[in-house]
């Protein structure tokens, strides 16, 4: 079964440029839920980079590629990947990815230490369906609503 779904797009459907205006650090520490999908909308596959940050050390460094993605219009898939054996003990972390064309510079952070939840599933994509005009652009969004604290 894939890791990346609609539903699961619409469950991380909150972009990252919209939630880190608290500027205040958070007093509880987040575990990370599970694994860190990738979803690439572009036509051209990608290498992505994610480093998680946690206290002062990075705790966490990977590279992978991600497959171009397939078909167009309503038939488009993204290609996809998974960032695994990510951190599983909650922590004040900072999650940066960014593409191997990028520079540290240009790459997205999510700082987890800015939100008061126990727990965020996270997940990156590159492009958006149905936006051209963002095919390369990587985001990094994340939703509070983890699945396993049902």
């Amino acid at each position: 079964m894939s890791p990346y779904t609609r539903r699961r797009a619409l469950a991380l459907s909150v972009p990252l440029a919209l939630g880190g205006c608290l500027g205040r650090e958070s007093a509880v520490d987040t575990r990370i839920e599970g694994h860190i999908p990738v979803a690439n909308y572009d036509d051209e596959s990608h290498v992505v980079h994610a480093t998680i940050v946690g206290g002062d050390e990075s705790v966490y460094e990977r590279a992978l590629e991600v497959p171009a993605a397939d078909g167009e219009g309503e038939n488009e898939n993204p290609g996809e990947a998974v960032f695994e054996e990510i951190p599983t003990e909650p922590g004040e972390y900072v999650l940066h990815a960014r593409r191997s064309d990028q520079s540290e510079e240009q790459q997205r952070t999510l700082d987890l230490r800015e939100y008061d939840f126990e727990c965020v599933e996270v997940m990156v994509r590159i492009g958006e369906p149905f936006r051209e005009d963002l095919e390369s652009t990587l985001s990094i969004w994340r939703s509070f609503d983890c699945s396993g604290d049902e």
